[in-house]
């Protein structure tokens, strides 16, 4: 089967673009899942990137801060210092909260029945460990990689 063929024209960018993301499911078997990606220019894409990651980058410095300040208190004979360490639990789900805002970022619906919402993602990275990851590579592989002819 071959595929279609257009012109190319510049300036003429959709709004968005469809994508099938594979997912492997826990009984090993491939799930699919067709995405509807909020179309950016490549340029736009490093954007909001570089916006992910100074979030990330802010986000450590307060920790810090905050971990700082707690340490601090306790030296100089304040309040004992109580410094609560992170769960794995609270590692998963940040990781997890964090990867669900960038998808709703990133596209803008699916075929699936569920709602196309935070809480769905999470249910979907839940269920299936990996998921969130598959759609984001889906995504920079289209919007950022050269493309090669299949």
């Amino acid at each position: 089967m071959s595929k279609q063929k257009i012109k190319v024209k510049l300036g003429n960018a959709p709004k968005n673009f469809k994508k099938v993301v594979e997912i492997v499911l826990l009984s090993g078997v491939i799930g699919e899942i067709e995405m509807s990606f909020i179309y950016r220019t490549r340029k736009q894409f490093a954007e909001l990137v570089d916006e992910r990651m100074a979030a990330a980058a802010e986000a450590e410095k307060v920790e810090a801060e905050k971990q700082s300040e707690l340490e601090t208190a306790g030296a100089a004979g304040g309040a004992p210092a109580v410094v609560k360490s992170k769960t794995v639990l609270d590692w998963f789900n940040e990781a997890d909260e964090g990867n669900a805002a960038y998808v709703l970022k990133i596209a803008d619906g699916w075929d699936l029945d569920d709602p196309f919402t935070e809480k769905s993602l999470l249910q979907l990275e839940n269920e299936n460990p990996g998921a969130l990851n598959a759609i984001a590579t889906v995504y920079r592989t289209a919007v950022a990689e050269a493309r090669t002819k299949n």
